[in-house]
């Protein structure tokens, strides 16, 4: 599972993730265009991406199988003002 922490609160997460996943997460990064949306790469090669702006937080909005292996980073390219890959 994973835990969002608050800079105003230490004392515990603001949001724990439900243990309910096998694989481990290797990373995360959230949108640069949407503040509620957050990427999260697994060690089976999957992106999970977690809707914090709407939607249940049970489990992710969307799971993509992109890889076989481990997806060890993951990087924003920026085409133009509009465009995010």
């Amino acid at each position: 599972n994973f835990n969002i922490w608050s800079r105003t609160c230490e004392d515990e997460p603001v949001f724990s993730s439900p243990n309910m996943y096998i694989a481990k997460y290797t990373g995360g990064k959230w949108s640069p265009t949407r503040a509620g949306i957050l990427y999260l790469s697994t060690t089976d090669g999957k992106v999970q991406i977690w809707n914090f702006e709407e939607g249940d937080l049970i489990k992710p909005s969307m799971i993509c199988s992109v890889a076989a292996l481990s997806i060890e980073t993951m990087e924003y390219i920026v085409c133009n003002d509009k465009e995010h890959f």
